[in-house]
């Protein structure tokens, strides 16, 4: 079992670094050691990588839903609280970990129609959510939650009474101060370890 599992990360390292150096059918792949050294602890981050970060803790159940525990994001160089908004704090990859009464503060409203990928909507002192994307034109849209256990993936329309159970009327629309548009093209994060040291690697596809 074990020259098995030998043989398939072998793979999965020699997959990653040929996908690296000469790529394929118009799409340039980079492969870093660690998935947490795509953006640093704090500093700017792109939209597909806010997206990655959210779902690892769909992937990754990061414990029940708890105010006052606290579980590390990809990468582990950071411990985020188990809560609506130590989740998106983990998304933005914050260097903090701020209730959603000082989420704000580290972003800046727009327009609910101006929603992207890695925004979120806040009901400041209650409740946050991380919006996913639009899936079409009616105002129907997916998003990611911690507002109870397990972290969930979901859908909602923009127009709902309510939204994630609190008012609709109640949130507002907040854009992280430092996330940045993505280049044109669909970029994919694939959470595996390519370099057989025990920690998630980070490949990034992009399709030109």
């Amino acid at each position: 079992m074990k020259k098995l599992f030998d043989f398939h990360r072998a793979s999965w390292r020699l997959l990653a670094t040929l996908l690296a150096v000469l790529g394929f059918a118009g799409v340039t792949t980079v492969v870093t050691t660690s998935a947490a050294q795509a953006s640093d602890l704090g500093g700017p981050i792109a939209r597909s990588e806010v997206i990655w970060r959210a779902q690892y803790w769909v992937d990754h159940q990061p414990g029940p839903y708890n105010q006052g525990a606290f579980s590390p994001g990809p990468g582990g160089d950071k411990s985020y609280r188990r809560d609506c908004s130590g989740y998106v704090s983990m998304a933005w990859h914050l260097n903090d970990n701020p209730w959603t009464g000082s989420l704000a503060g580290y972003a800046h409203e727009i327009s609910r129609g101006d929603l992207k990928p890695g925004d979120i909507m806040l009901f400041a002192g209650t409740h946050t959510f991380l919006f996913d994307h639009w899936t079409d034109n009616n105002g129907n849209f997916v998003y990611y939650s911690f507002g109870s256990t397990p972290v969930k993936h979901r859908s909602a329309n923009i127009g709902s009474a309510s939204l994630d159970g609190h008012p609709n009327g109640s949130y507002r629309a907040y854009r992280y101060n430092k996330i940045i548009d993505d280049l044109p093209g669909k970029k994919k994060f694939v959470d595996m370890d390519f370099s057989g040291d025990g920690s998630a690697d980070l490949l990034s596809t992009t399709a030109s």
